[in-house]
């Protein structure tokens, strides 16, 4: 697929991909996205994926302490076609991800599987209320044929502190 012959891999020591998501950006860090490719081309059609949460992966949006319950997206892929209009398609036409948030109330993590089917939104909570250190496994994760897409902190807000999270 033309998309994946753009998108540049760094294998990560220990094959774990730290995914970094910077103070006051949506997008995360250069190195967690060359990270992501190379665990994404390294995984089957349907995998199992790993996530570990730390104090480092909570975050605030405002000096206030408020923070925000959207969807942060982690890893996933969507489908390009270079005969449809940019509006029409990539993330928010055909995609699936795996999407996390931090939940100051409880503490702790909610995961989903996040999907975009012809345009119409959907999500699936796969684990709620993870605690920090807790290794959490997204069971039979399943990639779409198309490109890596990128992770990406929240919707129209971004933390106002540097954000980790462990996956493999």
């Amino acid at each position: 697929m033309i998309c994946n012959l753009f998108q540049f891999k760094r294998k990560p020591s220990n094959n774990l991909v730290n995914v970094v998501y910077d103070a006051n950006r949506h997008r995360a860090s250069n190195r967690s996205r060359k990270e992501i490719n190379w665990l994404l081309s390294q995984k089957k059609d349907v995998d199992n994926y790993y996530l570990r949460f730390s104090g480092l992966s909570k975050y605030l949006l405002n000096n206030d302490g408020s923070t925000y319950l959207g969807w942060n997206k982690l890893l996933g892929t969507y489908q390009f076609n270079v005969m449809i209009p940019r509006q029409s398609f990539g993330m928010h036409a055909n995609s699936h991800r795996i999407v996390w948030r931090f939940n100051p109330k409880t503490q702790g993590f909610d995961v989903a599987t996040y999907s975009y089917r012809a345009g119409v939104r959907s999500w699936e909570i796969v684990g709620e209320n993870i605690k920090e250190g807790q290794i959490f496994t997204v069971r039979d994760f399943k990639l779409m044929y198309g490109c890596n897409a990128n992770a990406y902190f929240g919707g129209i807000y971004t933390p106002v502190n540097d954000v980790v999270i462990e996956v493999w």
